[in-house]
């Protein structure tokens, strides 16, 4: 499984090679929910924009979504972030 499949372009490289060897590859859609500056991930925004084209690409099984809350000393800060991950999740479900 890749857990880190954070744009398009990615994808679309790995639906190749994965078409090249004949294989389907099962992978987590990366998340920056909090937008913070020093992580990578879609935009949630950027992410339902593209959905259906991520949908299409034949080699990819999308298994979910991977997010990183921000750091934080205090666990329910960075739970802070958890409804904007459920809300994505259920976007992207529709």
């Amino acid at each position: 499984m890749i857990e880190s499949v954070d744009s398009l372009a990615l994808a679309q490289e790995i639906n190749k090679r994965a078409e090249q060897a004949a294989k389907t590859m099962t992978v987590l859609l990366e998340v920056n929910v909090a937008g913070e500056a020093s992580k990578f991930g879609y935009k949630p925004e950027s992410l339902l924009a593209e959905l259906k084209e991520l949908n299409q690409l034949p080699r990819l099984e999308i298994h979910g979504l991977m997010a990183v809350p921000p750091w934080s000393p205090e666990p329910e800060n960075s739970a802070r972030t958890l409804p904007g991950c459920l809300n994505l999740r259920r976007g992207v479900n529709r």
